[in-house]
């Protein structure tokens, strides 16, 4: 699996602390790290405590990169899952924990690091999200020829809701698909950043925030030494105007991605976008 690019495996279900922690050895030999699924549903309070157990076990395994826990049927079901979640990350604050919520039953806050979305249509819903967990093998479009395209819509909606990482999951037919590979283009640039920068506030004064926003417009800025990395995200239907501050960097900013951004004249931008994501940065990753 590693040879064929992949680096995180989740395990389909449920496994004896014995099994998981095996797998989770062996994954860390192969340079893989494992999602270990805790439970398939919200467990009672005696299940709760073998989870305890099950997980101070586990967090001494090398290799695990985090744990799944079962999503609530509904919403009357969200403290039971909050438990199971403190429970968790109390007795293994270093790991993440994942969840797959269906925001159409449930939207749930209380989390402090992941949350994963299947289908993401509703993004806007979930603000207090952290990690966004994209799917290119769902159908999103009306037909398949929409899927890439909405897909990037998503996950950009995401990453200006605070998302601070994603995973890519789907069929490797999907790399046939140019649109789609574009988009892993442009998603290794952000991770890049994401790894090595920190996520800052822009523009500086709140109240120019404030209007920009109210407009439509969200941007995302990552500083990483001297160096940005901008994500200009219009969430509007139809083209507008805008009018924002570009930090400085080391060199000239260089755009990323299919949207060719307008070149920034005295540290702004003046101009007229189109719907969707713009990226300009003053270093590329080597």
């Amino acid at each position: 699996l590693h040879q064929l690019g992949f680096n995180v495996v989740q395990l389909p279900r449920p496994a004896s602390v014995t099994e998981a922690a095996k797998l989770g050895q062996i994954a860390s030999e192969k340079n893989l790290r494992l999602f270990v699924p805790l439970s398939d549903t919200v467990p009672s309070t005696e299940e709760l405590k073998q989870i305890r157990e099950t997980v101070r076990t586990l967090r001494n395994v090398p290799g695990i990169l985090g744990y799944v826990l079962p999503a609530p049927a509904d919403q009357s079901a969200t403290e039971p899952f909050l438990d199971l979640y403190r429970t968790v990350r109390a007795t293994d604050p270093a790991r993440l924990t994942i969840v797959h919520p269906d925001p159409d039953r449930c939207v749930i806050s209380g989390y402090e690091d992941v949350v994963a979305v299947e289908a993401a249509a509703d993004a806007e819903r979930l603000n207090e999200m952290i990690h966004w967990n994209g799917n290119p093998s769902f159908q999103y479009g009306s037909t398949a020829e929409e899927q890439p395209d909405t897909l990037r819509t998503e996950f950009y909606t995401a990453l200006a809701n605070g998302a601070s990482g994603f995973v890519w999951s789907g069929a490797d037919s999907l790399l046939a698909d140019e649109r789609f590979v574009a988009l892993l283009r442009e998603t290794q640039t952000i991770s890049w950043w994401m790894r090595r920068g920190v996520r800052a506030t822009w523009p500086l004064a709140i109240a120019e925030r404030i209007l920009l926003r109210e407009q439509g417009l969200r941007i995302v800025l990552y500083r990483f030494e001297e160096d940005y990395l901008l994500v200009a995200i219009h969430t509007g239907s139809e083209p507008k105007e805008f009018n924002f501050p570009v930090p400085n960097g080391t060199g000239d900013p260089v755009t990323v991605g299919p949207r060719t951004a307008p070149t920034p004249k005295n540290g702004r931008i003046r101009a007229t976008l189109d719907p969707g994501a713009y990226m300009l940065t003053s270093r590329m990753p080597r």
